[in-house]
């Protein structure tokens, strides 16, 4: 794979106006290009020092950034093969993010058809958002799942509450 095509074809690029520290700011931009379908799942990634060069980045940077996604499940480094875009994301995936957004845009045309103003959809979302979080705060974790080192996923199951919606 050629990773200059990766990096010209999909603009990675740091913008001449990002604030925050570095890492994130490029962290932000992959997983942005993951959801709207730019990077595709299993796709290759450039290594990292072929991405801290091109960007002129610190290498330790570009892996600070690669571990984190492989933490958030964006991505899976295979030892001696490379890093990869995840098979699957799936509270993140961009089918998974196309429902979500579409059912959101359909949600706010009501509130605008029926009258609300900017203000009060905006109440009205972290008003849910608080309370959503805090019974997610409240309820222990339906299922962890972990990845060994050699790629094996390990499942734990646990007691749930459910969000009424």
């Amino acid at each position: 794979m050629n990773n200059n095509s990766f990096i010209g074809a999909h603009n990675i690029t740091l913008p001449p106006d990002w604030q925050g520290p570095v890492w994130i700011v490029l962290k932000d931009q992959i997983i942005h290009m993951i959801r709207i379908g730019a990077l595709k799942p299993e796709q290759q990634l450039p290594t990292m020092r072929d991405l801290a060069e091109s960007l002129k980045l610190n290498r330790n940077t570009v892996q600070r950034v690669y571990n984190a996604l492989n933490k958030e499940g964006f991505l899976e480094t295979r030892v001696g093969d490379g890093t990869y875009v995840t098979a699957s994301q799936s509270p993140t995936s961009s089918a998974n993010w196309d429902r979500v957004k579409q059912q959101v845009r359909q949600t706010l045309q009501l509130g605008c058809e029926l009258g609300l103003n900017h203000e009060q959809i905006t109440a009205l979302v972290r008003e849910e958002l608080e309370r959503i979080n805090s019974i997610r705060a409240r309820r222990p974790l339906s299922m962890i799942e972990s990845r060994t080192r050699y790629g094996a996923i390990t499942r734990y199951a646990g007691s749930t509450n459910e969000i009424s919606m």
